[in-house]
């Protein structure tokens, strides 16, 4: 008789892990997107531009943004600090002061309660972390960092549960990040691959300001 009541006990613990609630540390089921309201950051040393701990019902997570890829602070990470530097046209230090003001861009944007919208994707790295899409209102934070020119249109994508294909939501992400470098906007001020303006235009957009 104990023997059936084990086999019985087995596999209701069996079908309730292959059920879909989500399990206890991650923010929903795997592959289902969920949207989580109020959401409040945590502080850490371990925040940057793009990856940050977050509160949800009592609950901490790590979320790091879909579309988007601000500059490192983290200078342990040579190989990424080697490839930013290149793609960005600056220095490390130039790179590292630009990641610290997306850093301090990212708290300020999140002071208030903000949503975020998961899938719980794996976004690896050293604790779990899991990819989303942060809103503060209307705006979409990945959309702002690479518009203020505190990121690059770069990561991983996702087809998002609006309807909106993920390659468009990248061409849009490109062209913001187009403008801000050809206006100069945050880290694209330092960048050896803007052409500075001459004296002339900067004389003629004086005039047509």
């Amino acid at each position: 008789m104990w023997q059936q009541c084990l086999a019985l006990l087995f596999l209701a613990c069996f079908l309730t892990s292959c059920g879909h609630k989500p399990v206890q540390g991650v923010p929903g089921p795997p592959g289902t997107w969920v949207k989580l309201k109020d959401c409040r950051l945590a502080p850490s040393a371990s925040n940057d531009g793009d990856s940050f701990h977050v509160i949800h019902d009592g609950q901490k997570f790590i979320f790091r943004l879909y579309f988007a890829d601000a500059p490192e602070t983290d200078e342990s990470v040579q190989d990424r600090v080697k490839e930013q530097c290149r793609y960005f046209g600056v220095t490390r230090e130039q790179l590292r002061k630009a990641g610290l003001e997306a850093k301090n861009q990212t708290t300020e944007l999140l002071r208030k309660p903000f949503i975020v919208t998961t899938r719980s994707q794996d976004a690896m790295g050293r604790s779990q972390r899991f990819y989303a899409v942060v809103s503060i209102g209307n705006d979409d934070l990945a959309e702002t960092l690479v518009a203020r020119g505190l990121a690059r249109a770069k990561g991983t994508l996702a087809n998002l549960p609006d309807g909106e294909p993920a390659k468009e939501r990248m061409k849009r992400l490109k062209k913001l990040e187009a403008e801000a470098k050809e206006n100069g906007a945050g880290i694209w001020s330092q960048s050896k691959k803007v052409e500075k303006p001459g004296w002339w235009q900067r004389v003629r957009s004086w005039f047509l300001r």
